[in-house]
């Protein structure tokens, strides 16, 4: 795990006025290595989605703040070239949100929706002819659609038909994620993949998370939760954000056995593990 696929230094965000200010990150340092499962916890307000979201560009930290800086495979998505960073990390990204029912067209069936990314990266390629990769053809894009729904234990025979209102939530979720990875992302973002899936379900996410990590060693996972009952299951390192401060993170095992701060310890009491 030497390989860095996302770091974040001295990341400041503020919302608000400038004579009302809320400080909602303050200074916050994060690297993701290639293959790794991260997962970044803590309660309602913390940061947590804040951080995620600038280190996947889809927001913006707090610009002119010394040493700031947001990198993907080492390419800055700050400063003049950062659009070309942006695009790649587009590119090569998926997200799967929390609630796979606004997450999902409810006029597609599964396997359109599914199949999106691809479609959008054949128009691509379409219009960059010099794109080094194969031109996707409409077999290729079934197959694959195929083989991402059976990476997440949905039959492809049965589901790819199937519309959003025909599905259970985790079905519904496990086809979130089937989309999300259908490309072979380099990095994926999990946004508290599991707050609108009842109990029952997160069994099947969670193996469907394993699944795609079998497929993809070499994808990195960024896991959003308030739950450490669910991050132990597929997380390698714990981030544990408070009031916008990384208060402590370590790899798994060493964080839930023998927490440091005092905000740890309250996390792991609550959870159900």
């Amino acid at each position: 795990m030497s390989d860095v696929v996302l770091e974040a230094h001295n990341i400041v965000k503020t919302y608000g006025s400038s004579r009302h200010p809320q400080v909602v990150l303050h200074g916050v340092d994060l690297t993701v290595h290639e293959g790794e499962c991260v997962a970044v916890v803590g309660a309602s307000g913390s940061g947590k989605t804040t951080l995620t979201r600038i280190l996947f560009g889809l927001d913006a930290p707090d610009s002119h703040v010394d040493g700031l800086d947001v990198r993907y495979e080492g390419r800055s998505l700050m400063g003049d070239h950062a659009h070309e960073a942006h695009d790649l990390l587009r590119m090569q990204s998926g997200i799967v949100y929390q609630n796979p029912f606004e997450s999902l067209d409810p006029r597609w069936p599964a396997g359109r929706s599914v199949a999106e990314p691809l479609q959008l990266r054949r128009i691509a390629q379409r219009h960059h002819h010099a794109h080094q990769e194969p031109m996707l053809d409409d077999a290729a894009i079934a197959q694959a659609v195929a083989d991402a729904l059976e990476t997440v234990a949905l039959d492809p025979q049965e589901f790819m038909w199937r519309y959003p209102v025909d599905m259970s939530g985790g079905q519904a979720q496990r086809v979130a994620i089937a989309r999300a990875i259908i490309k072979q992302p380099h990095v994926l973002l999990a946004d508290e993949p599991m707050s609108a899936i009842d109990v029952a379900a997160r069994i099947q996410i969670i193996d469907a998370f394993e699944s795609a990590r079998k497929r993809n060693p070499n994808m990195a996972i960024v896991m959003v939760s308030h739950d450490l009952g669910v991050v132990q299951q597929l997380a390698d390192h714990i981030v544990v954000m408070l009031d916008g401060r990384i208060v402590e993170q370590g790899p798994t095992e060493e964080l839930l056995h023998n927490p440091q701060h005092d905000y740890t310890r309250e996390l792991i009491a609550a959870a159900t593990m």
